[in-house]
């Protein structure tokens, strides 16, 4: 247990410091991009992702986890799929290619949108074609090699799309980024793991079908229910609603991407040693949301009533509109940072299954909620939809966590609900702060609602109430301090 520990730190460790610096670095990036471009091209970027998403799911079949998961698979079964993603790549990409005149007839033939998704195809290709030496990057826990490489990735191609939108592409530069990133992911991927090829087999397809079938379920649904809404509010509402809403839900997954992309990839491979313990998982799995918990409820009040100050300061004033719809979102950020260690716990026991049946509730919820909120054609009403099905989807995936332990979700509760409980006189101050002064400046606002917060944070970690965060800060600071040795 204290290997599983030591190794599940220092993965994080090494993964949040150079994520959160690269999350500085996007942040900054993003605010200027938000200057330069306007809303309408921010919501055509977001009807295009949700198209290349499902492309790029279609055929990848879950096999990036299904490799790590698997221990007996051979290198010359490793080569054999490689060469099936390659095949699938360029399969794929055809199919892509072929299915646009579909996809552009639901936005009327934008032209716009048509050559950003002629553009878009060499990201199927390349993101589908390194998934194999990825895989085995995560794989052997080069956590450190993935930290510095997404960095550096990032902070070329931000530096690229800011040039180009000074230079007047508009929406060209918001394609810079998963363009690129994709084609630099490809090269360093070989340059690191060299696969190689084989004459693919059904064999080695085999050995990994049963896991990468319904993982590659669970994520298809997943981008259907994280895309539905865009989808639908491109096409009902308007691309500008696209655009104030889309930048809204992507600054509520802010704190969620930059909690879950710094544990999955690092709980997976770590925990699938001990995939024939499931005691040991568990436990492990109570204390992660445990730790989540702990800050998770209170980030969410507090991107609430920073919503304001945020958004006008990164985006500017023409993104007054966002605004509200941020405010919403904000109030689900905390629950879905819980939920998110439940994909990389269920596949390091083999119950894929339970993600997918989970998904399929999620992706129920959000229909049921759109078709509601629909009925009045507001982005706000859409969000609090959005967020009540949020909510419903949690306990449906904590259940079937439990259920695969044969635990009770009444354990996971009893662990989160007393951080819900710490949050509620947080909530109460910064309300009645709002409603005792008036704070016109946006600056200051930032800065008051966050001094706030750091002082009931602080007073939290003093009263004993947050022992995992402050023993994961201490870890934090341990590490940054030996690098600056180094």
């Amino acid at each position: 247990m204290g290997s599983l520990k030591s190794s599940l730190y220092s993965g994080i460790a090494y993964t949040a410091l150079a994520k959160y610096a690269g999350l500085v670095i996007g942040i900054i990036v993003s605010m200027i991009l938000a200057r330069l471009i306007s809303p309408e091209d921010f919501g055509i970027i977001a009807i295009a992702t949700v198209f290349i998403s499902f492309f790029a799911e279609l055929t990848t079949v879950g096999i990036s986890p299904a490799i790590i998961q698997n221990k007996t698979i051979t290198k010359g079964e490793i080569k054999r799929i490689n060469s099936i993603t390659f095949y699938c790549a360029s399969f794929l990409s055809g199919i892509y290619l072929i299915s646009l005149p579909i996809v552009l007839s639901l936005y009327d033939n934008n032209a716009v949108l048509k050559r950003v998704l002629l553009l878009l195809v060499i990201n199927v290709f390349f993101s589908v074609a390194s998934i194999v030496p990825n895989a085995l990057i995560l794989k052997n826990k080069l956590f450190k090699f993935i930290a510095i490489r997404t960095l550096i990735i990032q902070v070329i191609l931000g530096v690229i799309s800011v040039i180009c939108a000074l230079c007047g592409m508009g929406v060209y530069a918001l394609v810079i980024n998963p363009i690129g990133s994709s084609v630099i992911l490809f090269m360093v991927n070989f340059s690191k793991m060299p696969v190689g090829f084989l004459k693919p087999s059904k064999t080695a397809l085999n050995k990994i079908f049963s896991f990468s079938v319904f993982q590659s379920l669970f994520n298809f649904i997943i981008i259907i229910y994280r895309s539905i809404d865009k989808m639908v509010i491109g096409k009902t509402v308007g691309l500008d609603a696209l655009g104030y809403y889309e930048k809204s839900y992507r600054l509520m997954l802010l704190p969620l991407d930059n909690v879950s992309s710094v544990i999955s990839p690092v709980l997976h491979p770590i925990l699938s040693e001990y995939q024939n313990n499931n005691e040991v998982i568990w436990d492990s799995y109570l204390k992660i949301i445990r730790t989540l918990a702990e800050f998770a409820f209170i980030l969410s009040f507090a991107l609430f009533f920073l919503a304001e100050p945020i958004i006008l300061i990164m985006y500017g004033s023409n993104w007054q509109p966002a605004v509200p719809v941020f405010k919403v979102l904000a109030l689900s950020a905390g629950i879905q940072i819980i939920q998110s260690p439940v994909g990389p716990v269920l596949q390091s026991i083999n119950k894929v299954k339970g993600l997918f049946y989970g998904s399929l509730y999620m992706l129920l919820f959000i229909v049921l909620a759109l078709s509601v909120s629909l009925l009045v054609k507001d982005i706000c009403y859409i969000a609090i939809a959005m967020v009540i099905a949020f909510y419903l989807g949690f306990f449906v995936y904590q259940f079937f966590a439990a259920h695969y332990f044969n635990k009770s979700s009444l354990d996971i509760i009893k662990t989160i609900f007393p951080f819900f409980g710490y949050s509620i006189p947080y909530f109460f101050i910064c309300y009645v702060f709002s409603l005792c002064i008036e704070i016109k400046s946006v600056w200051l606002s930032l800065l008051m609602y966050s001094l706030i917060t750091v002082f009931y944070v602080f007073i939290l970690i003093l009263l004993g109430k947050m022992p995992n965060t402050k023993e994961l800060l201490l870890s934090l600071w341990i590490k940054m301090k030996q690098r600056n040795k180094k």
